[in-house]
């Protein structure tokens, strides 16, 4: 049931601007609404990336619902994001003039070094129109194929943001240490064995708006953005 309490907002920046952005936790459910919320609110025309099969969405998946526009779903395969080799420095090298600005030389190490999939998405979310967004729904598929550091995560982002896109990703199930490289992280909670609808938001990192403090739980309850998921699913 809806709270009567004054509805919240998440800060501005989640949903504008280039941030990354990162929603991790324990049920899809809830995650992946809110995710579909603020790509609604970045860019209806968002490219919706699902690393799980069209039999494993959950009935309550944006997609399932079809709130996603289908010409903008990619049903990809966790394995063909396996991380490349690392290419030989003097090959790229030779790809570069010997003029070229070092913050170019390596924005072209990071893109190369990136898996050929999210190469292709790279180039393709622009397509899509102005102020482009990346969503990667259910990330974590993603985890024996794509390195665990901050370091990895920190570079690929670095591209995303450099090509003007902003991209949106969700991981179920237990943190993982890269999750700091997003500008923007917020936990997700469902109390055991209860309703999804009673979950909690807790910001892990980004902007300070109150009542979003360090670690303090708001009731998903409290956000419009929610109220109104909930009154589309009534």
């Amino acid at each position: 049931m809806a709270s009567q309490e004054p509805g919240l907002e998440l800060p501005a920046e989640v949903s504008e601007g280039l941030d990354s952005v990162k929603f991790w936790g324990d049920n899809p459910v809830p995650i992946h609404l809110l995710l579909w919320s603020v790509a609604r609110k970045a860019n209806p025309n968002a490219l919706w990336i699902s690393l799980l099969t069209p039999a494993e969405l959950s009935p309550l998946d944006p997609i399932a619902l079809g709130w996603v526009k289908p010409d903008h779903v990619r049903f990809a395969k966790p394995e063909s994001f396996d991380t490349p080799r690392t290419l030989p420095i003097l090959s790229v090298l030779e790809m570069v003039q010997a003029d070229e600005p070092q913050q170019r030389i390596t924005l072209l190490f990071d893109f190369l070094n990136l898996p050929q999939s999210l190469q292709e998405f790279i180039t393709e979310v622009p397509t899509l129109g102005r102020n482009p967004v990346l969503v990667v729904e259910s990330s974590e598929r993603l985890a024996p194929y794509l390195p665990l550091d901050a370091a990895w995560a920190t570079s690929m982002l670095r591209v995303f943001r450099e090509n003007g896109v902003k991209v949106l990703m969700s991981y179920i199930g237990p943190p993982r240490s890269d999750r700091f490289a997003f500008d923007h992280v917020y936990r997700f909670h469902t109390p055991a064995a209860g309703d999804w609808r009673e979950g909690t938001i807790v910001r892990e990192q980004g902007v300070r708006v109150p009542p979003f403090e360090m670690g303090s739980e708001v009731p998903l309850a409290r956000l419009d953005a929610f109220r109104y998921i909930l009154g589309r699913l009534a």
